[in-house]
């Protein structure tokens, strides 16, 4: 509930707010993200109380040190698929995921 999407940016990503979580999304086509993207993400979620940081990535994924990073930082990494659903990376993902559907 109360979900606000900012406009998209330069870099091909947007932002997601809502009651619980803050979310990035980005379209790479031709790379996976990178750790200081999802570090970046993890310190704008730092600055609100109680919120989950949430990332969701084009099919290029992330690289091993980000899906690392990620997994120590208690960051949520989903992934599109072609068909354009998306799937979870980590356990983080998973763990939301589940908790979201037991909410709602």
């Amino acid at each position: 509930t109360n979900v606000e999407v900012t406009p998209q940016t330069r870099d091909g990503g947007f932002d997601v707010f809502s009651d619980r979580c803050v979310a990035q999304c980005k379209y790479h086509i031709d790379r996976p993200v990178g750790r200081p993207e999802v570090q970046q993400l993890k310190g704008v979620a730092s600055t609100f109380q109680n919120y989950w940081p949430l990332y969701f990535s084009w099919i290029d994924g992330y690289t091993n040190d980000a899906y690392e990073w990620a997994n120590e930082a208690g960051v949520a990494l989903f992934a599109f698929n072609r068909n354009m659903e998306f799937e979870s990376v980590n356990t983080w993902a998973s763990d939301y995921q589940r908790l979201l559907l037991d909410l709602y």
